[in-house]
């Protein structure tokens, strides 16, 4: 074991022990650039997918890292608190980039409403409506917006993608950049989004 992983390893027993803010502003300074690299590599997986700022992703990471050294058990060691930090801000950030999903799929209407009532139904007509006409002027394929289902609504992953079309991931990135940009270029979609959100 390192002698980084042996103070990170009594820098967390410490802070367990005594909740001082300097020792945890210690460890911070220690995982600093393992919560960069974890940030960095998830903004590349969802790159152009959501706007989320980098900053807010950060800061996401580091309050995970409170959470992942709180819950750690009498026996970890320098390799478990690395891991489960990694393992928390992952879970912190995916937690985040599903929500915006979410939000961006029941703003582009992709999303069924859950509730039956009849403005949810009205709305769901206009939904159809609305994709359907995309279809027919060609601004999309049907295969286009069962694509997007899969992406937004099946929370599909990129490599999963990948795997049920039979295309490299970079082909699948590209196919979601193509058609989010259509979607947000559109002046019909764009006038949908002001009227329902």
């Amino acid at each position: 074991m390192t002698a980084a992983m042996v103070n990170l390893e009594v820098c967390v027993h410490e802070y367990q022990d005594t909740h001082s803010s300097e020792v945890l502003d210690d460890i911070v300074t220690q995982v600093d650039s393992l919560v960069l690299r974890v940030v960095h590599h998830m903004l590349r997986s969802y790159q152009g997918i959501v706007d989320v700022d980098f900053e807010d992703l950060y800061q996401m990471g580091i309050i995970a890292v409170i959470h992942a050294i709180s819950s750690l058990p009498d026996d970890f060691d320098g390799n478990e608190i690395r891991m489960r930090v990694v393992a928390y801000v992952k879970a912190a950030i995916k937690s985040q980039f599903s929500d915006t999903r979410r939000q961006l799929a029941c703003k582009c209407g992709i999303m069924r409403v859950g509730s039956t009532s009849d403005d949810s139904m009205h709305l769901q007509v206009e939904v159809r409506e609305l994709f359907n006409l995309l279809i027919e002027e060609h601004v999309m394929s049907r295969e286009d917006f069962y694509f997007l289902y899969h992406r937004f609504v099946d929370e599909m992953p990129i490599r999963e993608l990948a795997e049920k079309y039979g295309k490299p991931s970079t082909v699948i990135y590209t196919w979601e950049q193509r058609l989010l940009q259509k979607l947000r270029q559109d002046v019909r979609v764009r006038s949908f989004f002001d009227a329902h959100l």
